[in-house]
């Protein structure tokens, strides 16, 4: 492994396989951030389960909170945990506990402690390593501080100990005021005698579409920002065969829909006429079909329950590109000359395409579905064959 030494989220990290690819890597680690260069660290490959670790441990009576190891799987063909794969949602897996023995998740977290006592880390210790197949513990990255996006690894860890992020954050506060022994700020709670009754939201996220991670993103968002002291709310995971499923919070926290659908417990399935029972408003954070072309906001228009967002008619013709266009062209609007391509018409007779494409678009031209958002399959070709 090569590693610049003094940078982190994996920024300018190379596996090399072979003598030949060895000059490289070292220029991409040491010139990863400016052209002034830095020191270059080699460090052997370790294989095992990659892990990481936190634990909060308290700036004054130094008691210590430990929170279960996650174990890091690899997607998208990765060896290494790079910045894509730390950052972009879906390019990793993460199972939290660590899918080891107990006795090897104690032995983590007790080697992970001494790590942080060795280094005087207080408060936050994030520490990263791999458990060898012999039982060995190796070291390779304590962190002082953890990314706090709304998945990362500390709340994912958190929430297993039914910690939530308001929760979690509020408690930091605490102890570091506790440290600098300043009385903590106390955080009002909604008085219990308020006639207000709170508006249930139920969070639509996920769902069958390619668009999915970005939902699962958009969605947990939704949920992290809603005032807890106005609303009431219910994340509901719309999996792939688009049926509904209430999230705790540590099944919230998880990176990729894949690892929720992993965990779901199936038997708290909810049905869609039960929405009516459970909430007084849908927030829709479903991206794609069905969330976004007029089928899930005639479903909620049937059970009459408001939502965000357009109705109907407009969901279902923005999600339609080509429909989309032609009917802003009737309305003076300019927008790009179009051909519309059935795959049986296709199949019949390609050469007239051809031709229209290029008496009507030429090329370079821009292919994409009719029916998918965020540049899914969006492509520029630039000749025939492509």
């Amino acid at each position: 492994i090569v590693k610049p030494s003094h940078e982190g989220s994996s920024f300018g990290v190379s596996l090399v396989k072979k003598e030949s690819e060895l000059l490289a890597a070292l220029a991409y680690a040491c010139f990863i951030h400016d052209a002034k260069g830095q020191p270059v660290l080699l460090e052997e490959y370790v294989e095992g389960m990659e892990f990481t670790c936190t634990l909060l441990i308290h700036p004054k009576t130094k008691a210590v909170t430990f929170f279960p190891p996650t174990e890091i799987v690899h997607t998208h063909q990765a060896e290494i945990h790079t910045f894509e794969q730390k950052y972009m949602p879906g390019h990793s897996q993460k199972f939290t506990p660590a899918r080891c023995s107990l006795e090897n998740l104690k032995k983590i977290q007790e080697t992970c402690l001494k790590a942080a006592q060795a280094l005087s880390i207080t408060t936050v210790a994030r520490i990263d390593g791999f458990l060898k197949a012999d039982g060995t513990i190796v070291i390779i990255d304590p962190n002082t501080l953890c990314g706090m996006a709304p998945s990362s690894f500390f709340f994912n860890q958190a929430a297993y100990q039914g910690m939530g992020h308001s929760a979690l954050i509020n408690h930091l506060i605490k102890m570091e005021l506790e440290g600098y022994d300043m009385n903590a700020i106390k955080i009002e709670k909604q008085n219990a005698d308020e006639k207000h009754q709170k508006i249930r939201v139920a969070v639509l996220l996920g769902g069958p579409s390619l668009e999915k991670e970005t939902s699962l993103d958009s969605g947990r968002n939704v949920c992290y920002k809603l005032s807890r002291e106005k609303y009431d709310v219910i994340p509901l995971f719309v999996d792939a065969k688009t049926e509904l499923y209430p999230l705790s919070e540590k099944l919230l926290v998880h990176n990729s829909t894949a690892e929720i659908e992993h965990e779901l417990d199936r038997s708290t399935k909810i049905l869609w006429h039960d929405l009516p029972r459970i909430c007084d408003f849908v927030f829709i954070a479903l991206h794609g079909i069905p969330g976004e072309n007029g089928a899930v906001q005639g479903l909620l228009e049937m059970f009459k329950l408001p939502y965000n967002g357009s109705g109907i008619a407009t969901s279902a013709l923005c999600m339609d590109k080509y429909k989309t266009n032609e009917f802003l062209q009737s309305q003076g609007f300019s927008v790009p000359e179009s051909i519309l391509i059935f795959k049986e018409d296709w199949l019949q007779n390609k050469d007239l395409f051809f031709t229209k494409i290029e008496k009507i678009c030429g090329f370079p031209a821009i292919v994409k579905p009719h029916d998918d958002g965020c540049s899914v399959m969006v492509q520029k070709i630039k000749n025939k064959n492509q």
